[in-house]
């Protein structure tokens, strides 16, 4: 929850207008004497780019609104250097094509030759493209670029073969990999998305040919892993309903507690807390399962292994954040600011009442000013408790923030190590 990924608002609205500026100003100097309508198809195509660069760099976890505008335009500049590339192919091969009376053979010669010198233009091009990334990201990062600009799939396709071949060698694993690495990058250079996939199309035959002389029946083997994964739906289907029977139960239980006699109010509060439940266990799910992606399809790349994992947390937290937000706000337009204290309690054990308990035993000449500091820390914990997964994961928050108030203290003079034993003398001298 103290985790945000960027988005369109804040900081990085002023760079994308700036941006759009800036590449308004750009392309009038290169396409300035083409026909108005080849300069409003460029810049519209411009737009299009920056908006889909836009989305590739939010999944990076950056934060620096310089670095997320930087990497962007060199994104979207690289799109448009691609396309400029596939068109003069295109109308060469256009143009040679529909030559009157044209000899096939020297037409499909030129075709050939046409194709080659854009493909060695797409060659250097694409390695200048990676190595303005590599200045600006980590390793992994542009592993998640390459991954946005292919539909991401790879990762996709790498995860249906290691769960359609749980038996695989790791030597097969790492075949595979390869492969399908080798035709992203091809991909990357696609001019549209038939181009993009028909790319790992071509390497998954290759695959399948490699499989197949490793003595592989793979007709059978998808007959049985699609069998597996209908098994898990329906042990899924199960599982979710044990999961609504429990949300259902605690949502009760917190409107139980707060005593409300209106049938109406209480409905009400019962339904918000319903449905964050249910919002928060969609939340945790995707969770789990992105980072168990992004784990499987690093086939021992630790550092690609943490980039995606930490870019999925990032992308749960975000989630977190609204949740809780909407939430809060939902809960003050029904309940008093009592019942909405009695609420984040319920949701967390109690644990900010223990604690601050705890520390007054430890302590009993606090100030009130301490008094106050270590509440607040502990209502820090509370906000951040509200949005764990578990009772455990909840408990966990609590001793976080607790440690932060310890050292608030240990600041202020307090000897923890003496005030516990003072305590537990206290607590044997009144048995």
């Amino acid at each position: 929850m103290n985790k945000n990924i960027p988005h369109l608002s804040g900081p990085f609205r002023k760079p994308l207008v700036c941006l759009v500026i800036f590449v308004v100003c750009f392309l009038q100097t290169a396409i300035g004497q083409q026909p108005a309508g080849q300069q409003d198809d460029l810049l519209n195509y411009q737009r299009v780019v920056t908006e889909r660069a836009h989305k590739i760099v939010a999944t990076l976890g950056i934060s620096d609104s310089s670095q997320f505008k930087k990497v962007r335009e060199v994104i979207a500049q690289q799109y448009v250097d691609l396309r400029q590339i596939h068109d003069a192919r295109d109308r060469q091969i256009t143009a040679v094509k529909n030559k009157p009376a044209s000899d096939k053979k020297k037409i499909d010669e030129t075709v050939m030759k046409i194709e080659a010198d854009a493909a060695q233009k797409l060659d250097k091009l694409h390695k200048a493209y990676l190595l303005r990334l590599s200045k600006e990201l980590i390793p992994g990062q542009v592993e998640m670029v390459k991954d946005g600009m292919t539909y991401s799939a790879m990762p996709i396709t790498y995860r249906n073969y290691l769960a359609m071949l749980p038996d695989l060698t790791e030597e097969q694993k790492t075949r595979i990999y390869a492969w399908l690495a080798e035709a992203r990058e091809h991909a990357m250079d696609g001019g549209s998305s038939k181009e993009k996939l028909g790319w790992f199309g071509k390497y998954k035959g290759k695959i399948t040919n490699y499989l197949y002389a490793a003595g592989y029946d793979l007709k059978k083997e998808e007959a049985n892993w699609l069998k597996r994964v209908q098994e898990e739906k329906d042990a899924k289907s199960n599982s979710t309903n044990a999961q609504i029977i429990d949300i259902k139960k605690r949502a009760s239980q917190i409107v139980d507690s707060l005593a409300i006699k209106d049938e109406t109010k209480r409905s009400a509060i019962l339904a918000v807390l319903i449905q964050h439940f249910e919002k928060l266990q969609m939340i945790f799910h995707e969770r789990r399962k992105d980072m168990q992606h992004a784990e499987a399809n690093a086939t021992g790349n630790k550092e690609l292994a943490e980039a995606r994992s930490e870019a999925a947390w990032k992308a749960a937290n975000g989630k977190l954040n609204k949740l809780h937000a909407a939430f809060l706000g939902k809960l003050s337009g029904i309940l008093t600011i009592e019942q909405n204290e009695l609420v984040k309690d319920l949701m967390t054990e109690g644990g900010l009442h223990r604690e601050y308990g705890h520390f007054l035993n430890l302590f009993p000449d606090l100030t009130e000013l301490q008094k106050t500091q270590v509440i607040t820390y502990l209502k820090e914990a509370r906000e951040q408790a509200m949005c764990a997964e578990t009772a455990e994961n909840r408990t966990q928050w609590f001793i976080k923030y607790r440690g932060r108030a310890n050292n608030f203290l240990a600041a202020a003079g307090y000897d923890l190590r003496k005030a516990t034993e003072a305590l537990e003398s206290r607590q044997a001298s009144t048995k």
